[in-house]
Parts: structure tokens; C-alpha cells; sequence
């Protein structure tokens, strides 16, 4: 039977995450807050919704829903007058029916506490995201939270086009980043293959310093000494996968 998927959010991993579904034969609906955005969907042959997670009118369209999987891709920046966890929870109670959570969380739940954080850390910093994350770890058995280190891309999101300012403080702390190819490949592979329910880093190996990394896209770069920082692991789902990742050197 063909699995569906209500993906909130479709940018720089909802989109992608919604064609490589779509490939794989889900039925996937995407939801954006532009009206051009939803005609350009539409053409391209992508289900779609317009929804504003601040408008409280825009939920009543889940109503009455059943889905298999609902992946919440939403940064908090998009929740500015209706709370981040609240959002998610409105979208669950209005569906019919939700098989699966999966929730693109952050590693800036870490601490900067200057440790390797595994998926066992407990140095979780209190902020919306954690907040999400405890919701649905309480409400929803089958669930999985992707906690994601900094986005890069080869063309949006390069590195080349952060800290365009010059100058960057703590220099010597270390990179956590994963390009979204591999975010995208990772979730896509762990729906595909039902991995174990639960909590997963995705970052990836390499961890240089930030004044190692970012002065090759910059070499003007002013580096201001510090090293107040975190390292993220994201070998386990590699590993359960047999994933190698991309260099992030891109």
C-alpha cells in the first residue's frame, strides 16, 4: 500500500525530502506560506498546501487527514505569534490519524560544554526545539528526531557565503556541518528501511576548526582566538545505514 506523507515546510529539506519520496512512491503533500510557491509546486507535480503556521485559520485544513508519516521541517523562526511545539500539536490534534512522527531537529540542543554530544548526551539546552522534541517523545511512540548540524550546499548554503561581515569569534572551535544531500538521503533511507524508532545525529565526520575551515572560502577572514564549542556525532545512523557522508570541503 502506497505511504503518505505530509511534509510542513518545503524548503531547503522539505523540498528535496518531498522529490525523493515522491521517486520512491510515497504520496507526499508539502506545505508552503507563498502563493507563488504553491503554483510552482503544483506545476512540478508536487502535492500542495499554502499554510502559515501563525495563522490560526490554516489548520483546519488537516482536519479529518490520515497520514503515515508527518514530518515537521519548520525552523522556529516560522512560528512567530503561535508557539513552535504548539504549531506542531494544533497540525496533529486536527489530523485523523498519524502513524509516524519525524521531526528535523537541531544539534544546537547541545550544549557548548566542549564534549563529543552522542545521541545519549544529556547537556540539552532548554529552548523550543527541546521543548518539540519532549512533546513528541510523550505523545507519539513511533517517532524520529533527526537532530541536524549546521546545513551547507553546493550552491545555496555554500560555506563561501557565510560571515560575510569578515570576522568570526571562537575561531578555534570545532564545525559541525552535513550538506543537505545527505540530510535528505539519511531520512529517505531510514524511512525506506524502518530503522529503529528514536533519536539521531546527522553531521558529518570531518571537524575542522572554524578558522581551519571557513578561511579556505576566505582568506581575508579575521579569526577572533576562543574555543567554547561542541562536537557532534553522527556516526550511528551512518552506521545503521552503511552511509558513508560527503566531505563538507565542498
Amino acid at each position: 500500500m502506497q505511504k503518505t506523507v505530509l511534509i510542513i515546510g518545503s524548503g531547503f529539506i522539505g523540498l528535496p525530502l518531498a522529490q525523493r519520496l515522491q521517486q520512491h512512491n510515497y504520496h507526499v503533500t508539502v506545505t508552503t506560506t507563498q502563493a507563488s510557491k504553491l503554483t510552482e509546486l503544483q506545476q512540478q507535480g508536487i502535492n500542495a498546501l499554502q499554510f502559515d503556521a501563525n495563522s490560526a485559520n490554516d489548520y483546519a485544513q488537516f482536519a479529518g487527514v490520515a497520514i503515515d508519516y508527518l514530518i515537521y521541517t519548520l525552523p522556529p523562526s516560522a512560528c512567530q505569534t503561535i508557539h513552535y511545539t504548539t504549531a506542531l500539536s494544533t497540525i496533529v490534534e486536527a489530523l485523523q490519524a498519524v502513524n509516524c512522527v519525524v521531526f528535523t531537529s537541531s544539534i544546537s540542543v547541545y550544549q557548548n560544554n566542549n564534549e563529543v554530544h552522542t545521541e545519549a548526551s544529556t547537556a540539552l539546552n532548554n529552548t523550543a526545539i527541546t521543548t518539540t522534541e519532549q512533546y513528541i517523545q510523550q505523545q507519539f511512540s513511533n517517532h524520529y528526531m533527526f537532530r541536524l548540524a549546521g546545513l551547507i550546499g553546493a550552491t545555496a548554503r555554500h560555506p563561501s557565503i557565510f560571515f560575510k561581515k569578515g570576522s568570526i569569534d571562537n575561531s578555534n572551535k570545532p564545525v559541525n556541518l552535513v550538506l543537505g544531500t545527505d540530510v535528505v538521503a539519511l531520512i529517505t533511507q531510514a524511512l525506506l528501511t524502518r530503522i529503529v524508532y528514536g533519536t539521531y545525529n546527522i553531521c558529518a565526520p570531518q571537524h575542522y576548526s572554524k578558522k581551519e575551515y571557513y578561511s579556505r572560502y576566505n582568506s581575508l577572514l579575521v579569526c577572533n582566538e576562543g574555543n567554547e564549542g561542541k562536537t557532534v556525532n553522527g556516526n550511528l545512523i551512518a552506521t545503521l545505514l552503511a552511509y558513508e557522508y560527503a566531505n563538507i570541503c565542498i
